[in-house]
């Protein structure tokens, strides 16, 4: 069939242009993910420094509780893949 070539061709030139359409989104996913472990980086060493002068009544459990939640939930989100490179 003298249409293959052609349509190959066709199909070719697609696929490398979604793949350049996907890495610019894979590109922000990355900054993204960077951005954010920064600011964990940044802000965990205040953080351990102000729970640590805190006097353990200075919060209720719940209050403790649900910190610890928060801080456990942000850093397993930073331990799982996000994206799946073929």
């Amino acid at each position: 069939m003298p249409d293959e070539p052609a349509k190959k061709k066709e199909l070719l030139l697609r696929l490398l242009a979604d793949a350049e359409t996907e890495a610019v989104k894979l590109e922000s996913t990355g900054q993204d993910i960077a951005r954010n472990a920064r600011l964990v980086r940044d802000t965990a060493t205040p953080l351990r420094t102000l729970y640590s002068e805190m006097s353990v009544d200075a919060m209720t459990d719940e209050q403790w509780t649900s910190n610890i939640l928060r801080r456990r939930k942000l850093t397993n989100r930073f331990k799982r893949p996000v994206i799946r490179i073929i």
